[in-house]
C-alpha cells in the first residue's frame, strides 16, 4: 500500500491529469487566452474612462455656465426692450430671445395664439457687435415694426419702423446699426430709404438755398 501511495503521488504531483491543466500551465489554453484578453481592454477602457471623465464633467459645467450667462443677457436685453417699448406707449406683450443663428441678425414676429404676442430674435452675436446704445436702437427699429403692425398693418416699411424708433433713439445710433450688420453679412439695403430724409442735412440745404435767392 504505501509503494502504491507514492506512485499515486508522484503521478499527481509530475503528471497532471489532463491535457488541459498542461495547457493551462503552459498559458496555452483558450480560456486562458480569452482571460487575457478580456483584461488588457478592460483596463484600456478604465484607463480612456479616468482620461475622459474629467473632461466630460467640464464641458457640462461650461455648458451649465454658458447657459447661465446666456439667460442673464437675455434677462438684460428684455429689461432694455421694456423700457424701450413703454416709451413708445406699446402696450402689447413683447418677448425677447436669445437665439444661435438669425439670418436677419435681429429680427422680430407675431406669436400666434389667441392674444396678439409678439417674439424678438437676437442673435447672440450681436451682444458682441453692438454697443449699449446701438442695441436699444436695434430693439427700438424692431418696436417700430411692433407699433407700425398694431397701428398701421398695411403700411410696414423700414422708414416707419425707424420714424418710431427715433422718437427715442437717435438717428447716428441707427445708421450705426445698419453699418455694423451689413458689415456682418445682413442683407444690405438703401441707408437714406431706410432712415428718410437727414432732418439735419435737409434743413442745411433749405438755408443755402435761400442765401442763393
Amino acid at each position: 500500500m504505501p509503494t502504491i501511495w507514492r506512485r499515486l503521488r508522484v503521478k499527481t504531483t509530475d503528471e497532471p491529469s489532463s491535457s488541459f491543466a498542461v495547457e493551462l500551465k503552459k498559458g496555452k489554453s483558450k480560456l486562458f487566452r480569452s482571460l487575457q484578453a478580456f483584461r488588457a481592454p478592460r483596463s484600456r477602457w478604465f484607463f480612456a474612462l479616468c482620461v475622459i471623465a474629467p473632461a466630460l464633467v467640464a464641458s457640462t459645467a461650461f455648458a451649465a455656465s454658458s447657459t447661465v450667462a446666456s439667460d442673464k443677457r437675455a434677462r438684460q436685453l428684455q429689461r432694455i426692450l421694456d423700457r424701450v417699448k413703454e416709451r413708445l406707449g406699446l402696450d402689447y406683450p413683447v418677448t425677447l430671445e436669445l437665439v444661435p443663428k438669425n439670418s436677419h441678425l435681429i429680427s422680430v414676429e407675431t406669436v400666434r395664439g389667441p392674444e396678439r404676442k409678439f417674439l424678438v430674435k437676437v442673435e447672440a452675436r450681436m451682444l458682441e457687435l453692438l454697443g449699449a446704445d446701438e442695441l436699444e436702437a436695434a430693439l427700438a427699429h424692431e418696436l417700430g415694426h411692433v407699433w407700425v403692425f398694431t397701428h398701421h398693418p398695411y403700411l410696414q416699411t423700414e422708414q416707419l419702423a425707424n420714424d418710431v424708433a427715433m422718437r427715442v433713439v437717435s438717428r447716428d445710433a441707427l445708421t450705426r446699426v445698419y453699418d455694423k450688420v451689413w458689415k456682418a453679412g445682413a442683407e444690405k439695403g438703401d441707408l437714406a430709404t431706410f432712415l428718410g430724409p437727414d432732418p439735419a442735412t435737409a434743413g442745411n440745404a433749405g438755408g443755402t438755398g435761400k442765401q442763393q435767392e
